[in-house]
């Protein structure tokens, strides 16, 4: 690594994958594993690309064949990553449907699994009405559920005169979003729905304090704030706070919110790290 990151002392990592099928889960550890994808703090659907190498030659074809549409139409196959190092632990950096597979070639045999974060959620059809004024949270419940998520809610509520949305469940986040208003984020992250201020951290997340020597690489301004390059970590959220201290360009030092968060782990390979895009933090409000 090159930049701002100065400390050499990193214990080994771990980079765990679990497929779920039919209710039953089969966990990958120990073998090369790469996850690559972007979260972002808008109601877009998140996606990653695993791949998995060295397998078992019957544990790779199960997966091909659980994760081919033409055997398996209709039937979710769920996936978790989980990243992080033998001493801090790990976290679940993705949840979603794998919805496409393929093979990888000798000599390496394995898979690469391409993710979408409520893929099947676009196929659900839901109708939901009220005649009466209604709770906004009440309508974010709504969609919650019908999305199969939890809820966040963290705005000021407000009402809502004759709700209706008929149509995918998918669909009904941007529904949700345009209630919401633009200074209002809505996203879904590890199966949470968060409806929360844009100006203002997610609730209950812990804040990243990054530096060089905890694992800065590089900073640069951009339009809305700051874009940062860094070790991956288990702390750093979509929607959380990163309070920043750069020696190389100190005029970005101070604290942002993470709009988007593109990701690269591998288990053996030198990619480990998250790049940022943040908005800086007005702390007048």
């Amino acid at each position: 690594m090159s930049g701002e990151f100065t400390n050499g002392d990193l214990d080994q990592r771990i980079v765990i994958v679990t497929l779920t099928s039919g209710g039953v889960a089969t966990q990958y550890e120990g073998l090369y594993i790469s996850a690559k994808g972007i979260k972002t703090s808008e109601t877009v659907m998140n996606q990653c690309e695993v791949t998995i190498l060295n397998l078992a030659s019957a544990d790779r074809e199960r997966i091909l064949k659980e994760t081919n549409p033409f055997f398996n139409k209709g039937k979710n196959i769920s996936i978790t990553v989980e990243a992080g190092r033998v001493k801090t632990g790990t976290t679940v950096l993705y949840t979603g449907r794998v919805f496409r597979s393929r093979g990888t070639p000798k000599p390496n045999l394995g898979v690469v699994l391409r993710c979408i974060q409520g893929f099947d959620n676009r196929a659900k059809i839901v109708s939901r009405s009220a005649t009466e004024i209604t709770n906004l949270s009440s309508i974010a419940q709504w969609v919650a559920e019908d999305n199969g998520y939890t809820l966040s809610f963290e705005i000021t509520d407000r009402k809502i005169a004759r709700y209706s949305f008929t149509g995918s469940a998918q669909a009904s986040l941007s529904q949700l979003q345009a209630l919401a208003g633009n200074t209002v984020n809505v996203y879904v992250d590890n199966n949470t729905l968060y409806i929360n201020d844009s100006g203002i951290p997610a609730n209950g997340l812990p804040v990243r304090v990054l530096d060089k020597t905890s694992g800065l690489i590089s900073a640069e301004g951009t339009e809305y704030g700051v874009k940062v390059k860094m070790l991956f970590d288990t702390v750093t959220r979509i929607g959380g706070q990163i309070d920043l201290t750069s020696e190389i360009n100190p005029s970005l030092n101070g604290s942002y919110k993470v709009r988007k968060l593109p990701f690269h782990v591998t288990s053996r390979d030198v990619p480990f790290y998250y790049v940022a895009e943040c908005n800086r933090l007005d702390r007048t409000r």
